[in-house]
């Protein structure tokens, strides 16, 4: 080892406290971003896995209108593919799936909701053991034919029967199209531990068809096509290496087989649920990167501050013929020492912290996807290369600008300290060139990344400006104290002076807080948008459903007619295609008195009149480019009226569109809900509906919209917990940057003390500075992250999901972030200070000249 990397490596041992400081701050950055990237991953590989069980190799599906296909169609579907004819000629194995939900009794103490549901999958087991493994083969221990054999048999998953207490052999009550039935569980189907949730259950075809009210109907015939696949290879690597960065277009590309029958490429009619996820696991990754690009910031601020109080001794190497490249070499060097230990730290803290998080996305994505719960974390090694990748490369990269000015100064200029400091001229022009990037990444057709990558900018250019900006704002205040004690005008100077060592903190910590401030009025606005659409949309007091094939339509609707109601709302929901997209289709009618807005909260065509026209969700009249006046694709078997309007909706990535109830004669089958408005009391109109129709489902709508808000709370609550630890990941900063100002003020505190100044003297100076600091960044912080809440409410939102949010501005927020700043510069000062107020003079003139 050369003497000149020893003399580098003997200043990292000397200044060990704020070496320890620079490798928190990257092994906190670091852990977050792997921890992410490891739930993501894991979150990815638990949908892949739920997706894989129920439709195993399938490639493509034939889907009929409403999600319905007549079991005659399968029949000659079959004899041609068996003569090598029509579209599926060259299809390796076509096999029939009826599939539907059951509900399963009420788990002892379970908590207020929705009874838990059990998906049944009824398969051919003569035919489908090739395409799903979960499928027992005809001879495999006599289940494929026991199957067959046995009514009213089943195949439940292991993990739900370990759940329930049901044991193979004895049976299970469910409910289903509003009968109660008991399954005779023959055997368990392992599942692994990758994947929890509601579970589901392999029925043979008929039992299912049965079960389900589907006599004479299938959900689909999967299909396995020899040039399916799962796409690129390059695309599959990129959504690893940036969860949620690739979203596929949700048009599929159908072929059509006629009488309503399309053949669509499976992974293209999941994208509904593929862009939710996508969605989530990009916000997720945000804010880990978040809080990594926070740890650079500390990594910087400490070398910058190291090659500065260095320059001296810089130029005398250079002056005893150190050349350029070997000194900008030697600061590398120290990065790389500091990377390699922070990056190495942080690996081991995100393996805990994805633990933690894996609890919150877990219930996140059963909120959001019913079946879909993480069991356990994926063993895949990307996060991981990903997390060593940014935080090695990333240190070097933010080291580089120090090292080399301080390589490229002359020996002279090194002497007189004066070499490092940043140009006015250059870091305007890196600000104007930021929000240049920013305006064009908003321009129509950049899609949400652009709308990211704005964010991204804006941040960015905000850090850059931080320092100036502190700086400017400390002199009007030190001008407007210049009547004050000395004391108040010296915490002011004494911030200003300082900014050279904790100015790239205050931008980290102002980042934080406005990253914190722009996702809180955007979950604020979220949900006020959210609570309103649900008020209106349950404003009923009464909501009732009818399973897919249970009968008592009728019998509701003369209850109705006989009592004393004001009005209700019919509505026949169904799953169909519009122009190639998924869509739920909802046939409406209006009896009596509802309210003028039936359930709807418009965004355009005025007064809400579904009985006049089509009314689309704003997710889906955006992606089909359609608006009030316009003609609607035509729906196989329905007229298809113009387009009356567009109405607020903020479900899944599957849109929705409302019918007047005529528009479609013969529509196929579907779930029947009634909206009801009673008057007066609704329970004796509720007695009266349970007994005319066993089979619905009643609930009170105020049960639901507490429901509903329930789940939208806990979907952002990992949100919160990864903004907190952004915000840790700044105050360590803050704490470094104090401490070193601390360091270098011993000798002035020294001589104060000296003179007879008490000790309470410079540590009340540290708090109180920090306080400042901490009230300059919060009062940057507020306006950027309003900016910041615009960007992601008017464009990311817009963008990722089609709908569009009520801005709110709730004070609450801001005088949170304002305190949470606080908090984070007074928490910060408290060593140092604690530091000071014990030191004695003696000890704090022998350091200074320690350090001298």
């Amino acid at each position: 080892m050369s003497l000149l990397l020893r003399a580098h490596l003997r200043y990292l041992g000397r200044e060990r406290a704020q070496v320890a400081l620079a490798v928190l701050g990257i092994a906190v950055g670091v852990a977050v971003v792997v921890a992410v990237d490891l739930v993501n991953a894991s979150s990815r590989e638990a949908m892949r896995i739920a997706s894989e069980r129920l439709g195993g190799t399938a490639t493509h599906w034939v889907t009929g209108p409403g999600d319905r296909i007549p079991e005659g169609r399968y029949a000659e579907l079959r004899r041609a593919w068996r003569a090598g004819e029509g579209h599926l000629a060259e299809a390796e194995r076509i096999v029939p799936v009826v599939e539907g939900t059951v509900i399963l009794p009420p788990e002892p103490a379970a908590a207020p909701g929705p009874p838990p549901t059990l998906t049944i999958l009824g398969v051919d087991p003569l035919a489908d053991a090739a395409v799903r493994a979960l499928t027992p083969e005809l001879g495999d221990g006599d289940g494929a034919g026991r199957l067959l054999a046995e009514p009213w048999s089943v195949l439940l998953d292991a993990q739900t029967a370990r759940r329930l207490g049901v044991e193979p052999g004895e049976r299970l009550e469910v409910t289903a199209a509003g009968r109660s039935r008991a399954l005779l569980v023959l055997d368990t189907v392992p599942a692994g531990d990758a994947v929890l949730g509601s579970g589901f259950a392999v029925a043979d075809l008929a039992t299912a068809q049965e079960l389900l009210g589907l006599v004479g109907w299938l959900s689909r015939i999967d299909v396995v096509l020899p040039e399916g696949g799962r796409g690129p290879e390059g695309l599959r690597l990129l959504e690893r290496l940036f969860p949620g960065l690739v979203v596929r277009s949700a048009q599929t590309r159908a072929r059509d087989l006629g009488a309503g029958l399309r053949l669509v490429d499976r992974a293209e009619r999941e994208t509904d649920l593929r862009a939710l996820s996508a969605s989530f696991q990009l916000n997720l990754a945000a804010l880990g990167l978040l809080a990594l690009a926070v740890g650079l910031f500390l990594i910087h601020g400490t070398l910058t501050y190291s090659v500065r109080r260095r320059l001296r001794d810089f130029g005398r190497l250079r002056a005893l013929g150190v050349t350029p490249a070997e000194l900008r070499g030697g600061i590398l060097a120290e990065a790389a020492v500091l990377a390699l230990a922070g990056t190495a730290l942080g690996l081991v803290g995100g393996r805990v912290l994805a633990g933690g998080l894996l609890e919150l996305v877990s219930a996140t994505l059963e909120g959001l996807y019913e079946r879909v719960a993480v069991g356990a974390l994926a063993p895949d090694p990307v996060p991981w290369l990903k997390g060593a990748a940014v935080g090695v490369v990333g240190s070097l990269a933010v080291a580089w600008p120090a090292a080399r000015a301080a390589a490229a100064a002359p020996p002279g200029l090194l002497q007189r300290a004066e070499a490092g400091e940043g140009s006015p001229r250059r870091r305007a022009a890196a600000v104007a060139g930021l929000l240049a990037l920013a305006g064009v990444a908003l321009l129509p057709g950049t899609g949400y990344g652009g709308a990211l990558l704005a964010i991204g900018a804006v941040l960015l250019a905000a850090a850059l400006l931080t320092g100036p900006a502190v700086a400017g704002l400390l002199g009007a205040v030190a001008r407007a104290t210049g009547s004050l004690p000395l004391g108040t005008r010296l915490v002011v100077r004494e911030a200003v002076r300082g900014l050279g060592r904790s100015g790239v903190a205050v931008a980290a910590l102002v980042v934080a807080v406005a990253t914190a401030v722009g996702m809180g009025i955007m979950v604020e606005s979220f949900r006020g948008s959210v609570e309103r659409w649900l008020t209106a949309r349950l404003e009923a007091p009464l909501y009732l459903r009818l399973p897919v094939g249970a009968e008592g339509a009728d019998a509701v609707r003369a209850v109705l007619e006989e009592r004393s109601v004001a009005g209700w709302i019919e509505r026949r929901s169904f799953d169909d295609t519009l122009d190639g997209r998924p869509v739920r289709v909802s046939l409406f009618r209006a009896h009596g008195t509802v309210p003028e807005d039936r359930g709807l909260v418009p965004v355009e065509g005025g007064a809400v009149d579904p009985e006049a026209g089509a009314w689309l969700s704003e997710p889906l009249a955006r992606a089909l480019d359609l608006g009030a006046g316009d003609a609607l694709p035509l729906l196989p078997g329905a007229r298809s009226p113009p387009v009356a309007g567009r109405y607020r909706e903020y479900g899944g990535g599957r849109g929705s569109l409302v019918l007047p109830l005529d528009a479609w004669p013969d529509p196929p089958p579907g779930m029947a809900s009634f909206e009801l408005f009673p008057e007066g009391d609704p329970e004796p109109l509720a007695r009266a509906l349970r007994a005319a129709a066993p089979a619905a489902e009643l609930r009170r709508n105020e049960e639901l919209l507490a429901l509903s808000l329930s789940i939208f709370d806990r979907t952002f609550r990992v949100t919160g917990v990864l903004q907190t630890l952004a915000g840790v990941v700044a105050a360590v900063g803050l704490f470094g940057a104090l401490s070193a100002l601390a360091l270098d003020r011993r000798a002035r505190f020294g001589m104060l003390r000296t003179l007879g100044v008490g000790r309470a003297a410079p540590a009340r100076q540290a708090l109180a500075e920090a306080g400042l600091l901490a009230l300059a960044a919060a009062v940057l912080a507020l306006p950027l992250g309003v900016a910041v809440a615009w960007i992601l409410v008017e464009f990311v939102n817009v963008r990722a999901f089609g709908w569009s949010l009520d801005f709110a501005f709730p004070p609450g927020l801001f005088a949170q972030a304002v305190l949470v700043a606080l908090a984070a510069g007074l928490g910060a000062a408290a060593v140092p200070a604690w530091r000071l107020w014990r030191a004695r003079p003696a000890e704090l003139l022998a350091d200074a000249r320690a350090l001298a």
